[in-house]
């Protein structure tokens, strides 16, 4: 017993070094990021709602609603990507050398980040919400 609370110290040591973010991240900048993240996705699905409600022949008052009450929708699509794209990001890339651009498109690409925004974005075609310009 003994040796297995030993073992699992040695593995908790382990994994946190493994896992350890790059020189120059805290709490604040990562957050930032991860913020900045959100409104480049939350942004453009809020001005193609629109599009696709004047497209659908909604008033300009009701899109405006509609899309602010859409904004929680968005704002679930992209926190989980955004989240997994910077996590990844701030473990290989000093803070210091990260600039915003390709670079994050690229940890977008991580199949677990993908993944993470393609059920987020199933389940906003799921919801009732998604169905109000049909």
């Amino acid at each position: 017993m003994k040796n297995l609370k030993y073992l699992c110290l040695a593995l908790i040591a382990m994994s946190s070094s493994v896992f350890a973010y790059e020189k120059g991240w805290s709490y604040q900048n990562f957050y930032a990021e991860v913020e900045w993240c959100k409104q480049s996705i939350i942004y453009p699905n809020a001005q193609d709602y629109i599009a696709a409600g004047v497209k659908a022949g909604k008033s300009e008052s009701e899109l405006r609603t509609e899309a602010i009450s859409m904004v929680p929708v968005f704002e679930g699509v992209a926190r989980d990507m955004c989240y997994c794209t910077f996590n990844e990001l701030a473990k290989d890339v000093p803070h210091d050398e990260f600039e915003r651009g390709a670079i994050v498109q690229q940890y977008m690409a991580i199949p677990r980040c993908k993944r993470s925004l393609k059920e987020a974005m199933d389940a906003v075609k799921e919801s009732r919400g998604s169905r109000r310009l049909e």
